[in-house]
């Protein structure tokens, strides 16, 4: 895959699953080191992966304090057909 200005191009698949009813899930890093995994809508704006918070999430301000993320997007008539983007 090529990458863009922002990354790596996103897979075909992963667009398809991002533009569905699918639930994703993204885990950040707490200021203690550990993590946080929370259940979250993901879309795409076709190049990017996005997702929804407000500023006074924890998530929001793990992701400004660190943003190494992890997030995965799973069918929800497979659970086993997922995408994972780092």
């Amino acid at each position: 895959m090529a990458d863009t200005k922002n990354g790596p191009e996103l897979h075909p698949q992963t667009v398809e699953l991002a533009r569905g009813a699918n639930y994703g899930s993204i885990t950040t890093v707490l200021p203690s080191g550990n993590f946080q995994t929370q259940l979250i809508w993901v879309h795409t704006d076709g190049e990017r992966l996005v997702v929804n918070t407000e500023v006074h999430r924890q998530k929001f301000k793990n992701v400004q304090r660190d943003p190494r993320v992890t997030l995965t997007i799973r069918n929800e008539q497979d659970p086993y057909h997922y995408a994972e983007a780092r």
